[in-house]
């Protein structure tokens, strides 16, 4: 067989197959697009979170060196919380 007429034969399909392959290829690259703007997204509000965190566990432990009393009623502490 030749390619035209193969091409005749089988042309409806193979052009609805390449359509379906693009279509599947550009739905991943926007989605890929889009989940490295999530990740970056998340790591910079993590990155402040952490850190936010981070100096107030510093304080608090702070004052618990100056405070110790309160280490003693921990448990009351966050159970209130």
């Amino acid at each position: 067989m030749d390619f035209m007429e193969i091409l005749k034969q089988h042309g409806p399909w193979v052009a609805i197959c390449v359509y379906f392959v693009w279509q599947s290829w550009v739905r991943e690259t926007k989605l890929g697009v889009r989940l490295n703007q999530l990740e970056e997204f998340l790591h910079t509000t993590m990155a402040g979170v952490i850190t936010d965190n981070t100096r107030a566990m510093i304080l608090f432990r702070e004052i618990l060196k100056e405070r110790p009393c309160l280490i003693q009623d921990a448990d009351k502490i966050v159970a209130d919380k």
